[in-house]
């Protein structure tokens, strides 16, 4: 009787920045002997099949590039978020259900053992609930946007915005001790507001801060009177960065950290094995 083969999905957002770090995910995943197929939207499917690069094609016997449809047409602009994402959460959970059963049907030594999700295609993460799937969400973005997304019923709780994401009292939050407050005033929910992507690059910039802060290895950059982060504000700080002594070594520090955790033995590799053993 043949060997079952642990076989995982991979879904990726189908958005700049968000495919390649599942892709090289997904490598490493197979470097531990495990089956990963890489489930994307068949517009991002067309780029990744022109663009493959060597390394992928090499690992080929693990990885399968599949795609599903994302519920547009291949004439319409998938630069618009909302209707993009509107027709994803419409149209691709139904598509991904219909792929899971049937490989599971088909071969029940290369079953799906756990879907592997961008927790921008948090859809995925229901399906493979639905399915009695395990499953595991992967962020991409810093730190302060998870901690804001879970503090979302506290502030809900606390009256600072209503059930709704609309803003009822303007006041200072604080997530947690390591991340420097907002202000409840710039927060919003609006999907295709361009407030909104500010704001989310806000989100990201402060959780950075946070970072800076900590390790000393960064310079934030400083905006004039009028809110503007110039070309001059930066060109300074990177010739103060490029010549400080202790901002060097705080990053050498920092990297050889990073280099034991992701080392045999290390922090990060130990959490790594445990996560494969799990799924």
């Amino acid at each position: 009787m043949a060997m079952r083969q642990k076989h995982v999905i991979v879904i990726p957002h189908a958005a700049q920045g968000h495919v390649a770090p599942l892709m090289k995910l997904s490598l490493q995943i197979v470097a531990h002997g495990v089956k990963v197929t890489f489930v994307t939207t068949e517009f991002i499917h067309g780029k990744i099949m022109a663009s493959l690069p060597a390394k992928i094609e090499e690992e080929r016997s693990l990885i399968s590039l599949v795609s599903i449809p994302d519920g547009l047409e291949p004439a319409d602009d998938r630069q618009d978020f909302v209707k993009l994402t509107e027709s994803m959460f419409r149209v691709m959970p139904g598509h991904l259900r219909s792929f899971i059963e049937n490989i599971n049907q088909s071969n029940v030594n290369e079953q799906i053992t756990c879907v592997i999700a961008d927790m921008a295609a948090g859809w995925a993460l229901g399906v493979a609930k639905e399915l009695g799937i395990k499953n595991a969400a992967v962020l991409l973005s810093g730190p302060a946007t998870l901690a804001l997304a879970l503090h979302v019923p506290k502030l809900i709780e606390a009256g600072i915005i209503d059930i709704d994401g609309t803003l009822m009292k303007d006041e200072p939050i604080t997530l947690t001790e390591d991340i420097p407050a907002w202000n409840s005033s710039e927060l919003s929910w609006s999907s295709g507001d361009p407030v909104m992507q500010r704001l989310l690059f806000s989100y990201v910039s402060t959780g950075i801060q946070a970072f800076i802060s900590a390790d000393e290895i960064g310079l934030a950059l400083d905006k004039d009177e009028n809110g503007i982060i110039t070309s001059n504000e930066i060109s300074r700080k990177i010739e103060t960065l490029l010549s400080s002594d202790e901002i060097k070594a705080n990053a050498l520090q920092l990297k050889e950290s990073a280099r034991k955790s992701v080392g045999e033995g290390g922090s990060s590799f130990k959490n790594f094995t445990s996560f494969i053993e799990q799924i």
